[in-house]
């Protein structure tokens, strides 16, 4: 007797390729985002459900908290008390003028913060960047990065450089040698890659 064991809808799914963790907006926007967190909490922040709603979503979603999680890989929020508040750095890109050189520097330092943006640099500071459909390639085969998703991560990296006015990649020096966020596989060690 065979035994016939019930469908599961949920076995049959295609697993879901997930990129490396990324933030999922460009510096540019997630200083506009923690800006209308700023304007409409100050600096006490609001918990998750209301920071994404006053970072300018109608409800606290997925993509909601993702980009929660992107001004947190900028350094622009952090979580104090159940509360997402802006940091200083964000209070200085937000409140100081752009020509102020503690501006610049909080910019700069916004930028550099996300693990995969400090690889990236490092992996290209004496060539530049590459034309986009070379990098996102190179994202995809030696980073797994979803095909989908690598087009949107590699124009807001640029852009988040541009809106820093770090066009001089070999000029920049990093403090902090901590690995990126991505997935290494034995087969293509992420420090022989790129």
């Amino acid at each position: 007797m065979v035994s016939k064991e019930p469908f599961d809808a949920a076995d049959s799914k295609k697993p879901r390729h997930r990129s490396p963790a990324y933030p999922t907006v460009g510096l540019r926007e997630a200083v506009e985002r923690v800006g209308k967190l700023y304007e409409a909490d100050g600096k006490a922040g609001a918990p998750a459900e209301l920071a994404a709603v006053h970072i300018g979503f109608a409800k606290p979603h997925g993509q909601a908290m993702s980009v929660l999680a992107a001004l947190k890989k900028f350094g622009l929020l952090s979580e104090v008390n159940g509360r997402w508040v802006p940091s200083q750095r964000a209070i200085e890109i937000l409140n100081l003028p752009e020509s102020d050189e503690r501006r610049k520097s909080a910019l700069r330092d916004a930028a550099l913060s996300p693990g995969i943006y400090r690889h990236l640099i490092k992996a290209h500071q004496e060539t530049g960047w590459p034309k986009n459909d070379v990098l996102e390639s190179e994202l995809v085969t030696y980073k797994n990065f979803n095909r989908n998703s690598v087009s949107d991560f590699v124009k807001d990296l640029k852009d988040s450089f541009e809106f820093a006015g770090l066009s001089d990649l070999s000029a920049l020096e990093f403090e902090s040698e901590e690995e990126p966020d991505v997935v290494e596989t034995p087969e293509t060690p992420l420090k022989d890659t790129l």
